[in-house]
């Protein structure tokens, strides 16, 4: 029997690895620099199941940049503050982000909670037709000084592609031989030899030589588990998510209500309202410490356990929509964080990383999916960067030793801003977590005097973390990066 990889290659084409927002953004932002991107997504068909995302002002940069901003936009519903309250409802703080300081090259700050599966769904509609294959998961990524090889996306963020319609449920792999020397050169910004290519082995023992591989398949990526030089580390939280529809009048200023109290915090953000039908679509989520051996039984249990634990808390809809979301419809998961050094890259040779497999944050401050989109557009700025470097070559004369500079620039690039994020959601966490009544009064009133200018829940800080501007334009061919302001005024349609 045949193998769909059999008698597949092109003489210029490039495949990546790639997964989730990450993933989707990096085939996205590598297309528009020139670089072909084929996707391997690990299931067999697109999925679609999954919550949401919080989308700040970064994300939308990012959004903007890979060209989906304003469909997005007209889809969900603009947050325009955020509350803190005790479990009895009662305000710890509000802050409005029109008082805010604003972003540097934005209009205004932007918050919406996007569906997570528009987002790969209308990436998609920017690729080639056939981009994405299905049933072909990747089991190990090596370096390979072989001289010969091509580059491969390895892709689980299980969105179909353009063009991949029910009957191209086939891999496929551009392949392309490249006789170029072993790179023997020391990359600036790490103390290893750079590789020449990459072998990528298949679920089914198969292994494949490329040039470069991106590794995206998430937190528990098994490779980045090896290979990546920070540890994943278990923050001793645990979290349920879901998705839930509640009756509700007309949401006149939605904003996202956070609670805590007891080591226990919740909150709620509206996606989008329906006024024919009078129905709130809400994302919400409920986190609280854990032991790692911890079993909080079947999906029944969980939700009884949580009830139990929230018990006369009166903050907004909250009981509404715990009672009104059937239990097999949540999704708990164990909270992680990868603490990369800032400065440092992350990878050797030709691999490299994007979203949670390579930067993984805890999600008080809602920016995972942000900074993996942040990171798919740096990678494609990047290598773009790279082949104007060397004379404007394209990709598949772009030089083995020119592939790993550009790896590592980004990740030392990146490893700078996705540290700084890591570090302020595990403070953010923390200090929620640890905090009581008296706590948030006094650290109020030091803030009203001007004497906690570092308290993180105030219109100074709150959302500093959200200014970000690429390294450079994707779309234009020697213009760096731009304000999109134009863009951005569509954001209360």
């Amino acid at each position: 029997m045949a193998s769909p990889f059999d008698g597949i290659s092109s003489k210029d084409g490039a495949i990546i690895i790639g997964g989730g927002f990450g993933g989707a953004a990096a085939a996205v932002a590598l297309h528009k620099v020139g670089v072909p991107c084929i996707a391997l997504e690990k299931s067999r068909h697109a999925r679609s199941e999954g919550f949401s995302i919080g989308t700040s002002t970064n994300g939308w940069r990012a959004l903007d940049e890979l060209g989906i901003g304003d469909e997005l936009r007209s889809e969900h519903l603009s947050i325009e503050s955020f509350t803190f309250c005790n479990p009895s409802g009662g305000v710890l703080t509000n802050i409005e982000f029109k008082d805010c300081p604003p972003p540097p090259h934005r209009p205004d700050h932007e918050l919406r909670v996007v569906m997570r599966e528009a987002i790969p769904r209308l990436l998609t509609k920017q690729l080639p037709p056939g981009a994405v294959h299905y049933d072909a998961g990747v089991t190990d990524v090596t370096a390979t000084p072989s001289g010969k090889g091509n580059l491969l996306l390895y892709t689980t963020f299980g969105a179909s592609f353009p063009g991949t319609m029910k009957h191209h449920c086939q891999p496929v792999i551009f392949q392309r031989t490249l006789d170029l020397p072993r790179c023997n050169t020391t990359s600036r910004t790490s103390d290893t030899t750079c590789q020449d290519g990459a072998e990528v082995t298949l679920e089914d023992g198969r292994k494949l030589q490329c040039r470069f591989a991106v590794l995206a398949d998430g937190v528990h990526s098994k490779v980045a588990a090896k290979l990546h030089r920070a540890k994943l580390e278990f923050m001793n939280d645990v979290a349920w998510r879901a998705i839930t529809e509640i009756d509700s009048e007309e949401l006149m200023h939605p904003e996202g209500v956070f609670g805590q109290g007891n080591g226990i915090r919740i909150g709620f953000f509206p996606v989008k309202y329906d006024a024919a039908r009078k129905k709130a679509l809400y994302y919400w989520f409920f986190a609280c410490g854990d032991r790692n051996d911890e079993d909080f039984g079947d999906p029944e249990q969980q939700k009884k356990t949580m009830q139990r634990m929230v018990k006369g808390w009166t903050i907004g809809p909250f009981q509404q929509l715990l009672e009104a979301t059937p239990p097999n419809k949540m999704k708990i998961s164990k909270i992680y964080q990868r603490q990369v050094v800032a400065g440092q890259p992350w990878f050797d040779g030709c691999i490299t990383g994007v979203g949670d497999a390579c930067h993984a944050t805890t999600p008080f401050l809602g920016q995972g999916g942000a900074i993996a989109l942040e990171s798919g557009v740096e990678l494609g700025v990047f290598m773009k960067e790279a082949m104007q470097a060397a004379g404007g070559v394209p990709f598949a004369k772009l030089a083995p030793e020119a592939i790993c500079a550009a790896l590592r620039k980004y990740e030392t690039v990146r490893s700078e801003r996705v540290a700084l994020i890591i570090k302020k959601s595990a403070w953010v966490g923390r200090g929620i977590r640890r905090s009581n009544a008296l706590a948030w009064f006094v650290m109020g009133a030091l803030k009203r005097f001007g004497l906690l200018k570092a308290f993180p829940l105030n219109s100074d800080t709150i959302v500093d973390h959200t200014f970000w501007e690429p390294s450079g334009s994707l779309n234009d061919a020697d213009v760096p990066s731009r304000p999109v302001a134009e863009k951005a005024q569509h954001a209360e349609e």
